[in-house]
């Protein structure tokens, strides 16, 4: 869909899609560019994304993982501000300090990082998991 429109093959009303449940435009990309770099360096996607800030408070772009494609190199340039997703217990400390490096270098605003699959440690006063244990909030309840 979105290589279509920035290859020449659709129109940009052909690409953007408006869901009247959640009220948000999207735009997906469903196959595998070949070149993406060449593409997405290019003034149709910096068109689209004008485009787009005239319709949406926010426009979100979301991309493959810094560390398997040069995308998002490239697309930093259009953002105007960085968010790192990291995967707890898959993500090597190093390879998140190297691309907080590349971001920061971008002179991009880094927003930070979003832990994704979080793993949460049950609570040690009671075994609950997110639990306040029996000192927290809990023991208004118990009938003091």
């Amino acid at each position: 869909m979105l290589g279509a429109y920035l290859n020449g093959e659709a129109e940009m009303e052909e690409v953007i899609d408006y869901d009247r449940k959640t009220r948000l435009y999207r735009i997906f990309q469903d196959k595998t560019v070949s070149d993406s770099g060449r593409i997405l360096d290019s003034e149709k996607l910096e068109h689209l994304l004008e485009v787009c800030r005239l319709k949406a408070d926010y426009v979100i772009i979301d991309s493959s993982p810094m560390g398997v494609t040069s995308d998002v190199e490239v697309l930093m340039k259009y953002a105007d501000s960085v968010l790192l997703v990291v995967r707890q217990d898959w993500s090597d400390i190093r390879a998140v300090n190297d691309k907080a490096d590349i971001v920061r270098q971008s002179r991009k605003d880094f927003s930070g990082f979003l832990l994704n699959a979080f793993h949460r440690e049950p609570d040690l006063m009671d075994g609950t998991p997110g639990g306040y244990g029996y000192y927290g909030y809990r023991r208004y309840h118990k009938g003091r």
